[in-house]
């Protein structure tokens, strides 16, 4: 027998009073999604369904579960406590309430239909906008389970937008949860709105104690990591979940930790009234401890292990691949640990070392022993072979904003010289070396040369030692010595003195050219010598 009212007058919701300030307490509108799936939760269900039909310009919202049911004692109490019967005396108020159902009431639903079935009996109830019902009693069914569908009459623009932040409710509410949730809007198929407790970071700690479970990452890095940012963004986080409901996500405030990005899921902890925030207790406490405990040894030992595997895959590799896996975590490393563990990716193994600690780094850097360099090259093979540490950047720079560059780039620094083909005793040659001599500064050979990578700006160097000559190149500053015995000459020197039709007074000027860019500014007595080296003069001696 249903229990009915007679009355056939439009349903008006009502204004004020208990039932409203109890609605009203739901900040989101939306958020009946989280409490009917908790009610599902609650009724032990191992799935929750949620579907999304439209007719006769209406938006049923249907939840579905296969938990174990209401008998009627439950729906005549906990779950319509404040509203009232429709048939006249025959309901009322009865000692404490469930809240959550009321949420249903924020979208201000024509009518909500819920049907319940159990061994013991299955009920049909209808809820309606003025906070009347009815209950009827059903034909029994097999098994168990509950289903509560909204009907809500707006229009099309309304009701597309209400199936829009009916889906972001229920990730933002519900995609922890361990239980099935599917979600099937008009026309589609079933989609799944479970995701695990998981947070986006460099390197992510997952540890359950007693229950809790706790999932923590370092925030630097987080912008390097790869897949979409979401609704916890890229900074400092802190997630709050009971059984997997959100009770509290908050970004760059109270209560996360400062560098920390965390999301704690516990079957202690519980929101306030309000459903907008996790309560200050003991369960919040302990939970927070876990946290701390976990950031300050698993994270932080899993962030120096990954790090170097991932820095010993870049310096071999190079690769996009390998970078997108370094880049993170050698900025959460800069941000969080000491510069001792901290490792750096080179270009060419050092001492047999492919990648250093950052300490070390900076020690080279600071006796200007550091450049970059993209790739291998013989510019970079020929820096280790002095001493210099090569630290691998990548072309796009990232790793440069990252780490404050170490050292000046490889081929800015240095340059790679291969000589020209002429022979010892050619003209120019033979010229310029006795102008030196007798200006004062002899040299044993005199080569021209071309720059075949880098940079190299002098016009000319002295070198010292036959180790060029026997390999063929020169690599400056590495060879330069201000007073060695072989003079490198540049091609601009080269060329001008090779087409000079004067090759006396030609040497002479190169030759001046070669020493002022020395020693600097030549003397009287030297330009004396030189003038007179061009007019093919003799004078000599000690400068």
């Amino acid at each position: 027998m249903a229990y009915r009212s007679g009355r056939a007058q439009p349903r008006v919701k009502p204004q004020g009073g208990l039932i409203e300030e109890v609605v009203q307490q739901f900040a989101d509108r939306y958020a009946y999604a989280r409490e009917l799936v908790q009610n599902g939760i609650d009724a032990g269900a191992t799935r929750i369904d949620v579907e999304l039909t439209e007719s006769d310009e209406r938006l049923h919202v249907r939840f579905s579960d296969d938990g174990c049911g209401m008998t009627l004692d439950v729906i005549r109490g906990p779950l319509l406590t404040l509203f009232s019967s429709s048939k006249e005396g025959q309901e009322g108020k009865i000692g404490r309430y469930g809240v959550g159902f009321k949420s249903v009431l924020a979208v201000d639903p024509e009518v909500v239909h819920v049907q319940t079935h159990r061994a013991e009996g299955a009920y049909a109830v209808r809820l309606y906008r003025d906070y009347t019902f009815e209950i009827e009693p059903r034909p029994a069914a097999p098994g168990s389970g509950t289903s509560v569908e909204l009907v809500v009459a707006d229009t099309e623009i309304a009701r597309r937008e209400h199936a829009a932040k009916l889906r972001s409710a229920l990730s933002r509410w519900c995609r922890h949860v361990r239980c099935p949730i599917q979600l099937r809007e008009q026309g589609g198929g079933w989609v799944s709105i479970n995701e695990p407790l998981s947070i986006r970071a460099p390197v992510v700690v997952g540890v359950e104690d007693d229950g809790v479970r706790v999932v923590v990452g370092p925030t630097a890095g987080t912008r390097w990591s790869g897949g979409a940012v979401g609704p916890e963004g890229e900074g400092d986080f802190a997630g709050f979940y009971g059984r997997g409901l959100t009770l509290l996500e908050a970004a760059a405030r109270e209560p996360c930790l400062p560098g920390l990005r965390f999301k704690v899921d516990g079957p202690g902890l519980s929101c306030t009234i309000s459903r907008d925030d996790v309560r200050r207790d003991g369960a919040f406490e302990r939970a927070m401890k876990l946290v701390r405990r976990t950031s300050e040894g698993a994270l932080d030992a899993a962030l120096d292990d990954a790090l170097a595997r991932a820095a010993a895959a870049y310096a071999a590799q190079g690769d996009d691949s390998t970078l997108e896996a370094y880049r993170p975590l050698l900025a959460a490393s800069i941000a969080r640990r000491p510069k001792k563990a901290t490792r750096v990716a080179l270009v060419e193994p050092l001492e047999g070392e492919a990648v250093l600690s950052l300490h070390r780094i900076e020690a080279l850097r600071s006796s200007a022993r550091v450049v970059t360099a993209t790739r291998t090259t013989p510019l970079t093979r020929r820096a280790v072979e002095a001493g210099y540490a090569c630290v691998r950047l990548d072309p796009g720079g990232t790793v440069a904003e990252i780490v404050e560059p170490a050292g000046p780039p490889v081929d800015e620094a240095f340059s790679l010289l291969a000589a020209v083909g002429a022979a010892p005793s050619h003209p120019a040659l033979v010229a310029l070396r006795a102008v030196l001599a007798r200006a004062g500064r002899a040299v044993t050979s005199i080569v021209p040369v071309v720059v075949g990578a880098g940079k190299w700006t002098r016009l000319a160097a002295f070198v010292g030692g036959e180790g060029g000559l026997t390999r063929g190149t020169w690599v400056d500053p590495f060879d330069v010595v201000p007073r060695g015995e072989r003079l490198l000459l540049g091609p601009q020197l080269w060329e001008r003195l090779e087409r000079a039709a004067a090759v006396e007074r030609a040497a002479a000027l190169v030759a001046r050219i070669v020493l002022i860019e020395q020693d600097g500014a030549t003397s009287a007595k030297l330009n004396d010598r030189l003038l007179s080296a061009s007019a093919g003069g003799s004078r000599a001696g000690p400068r």
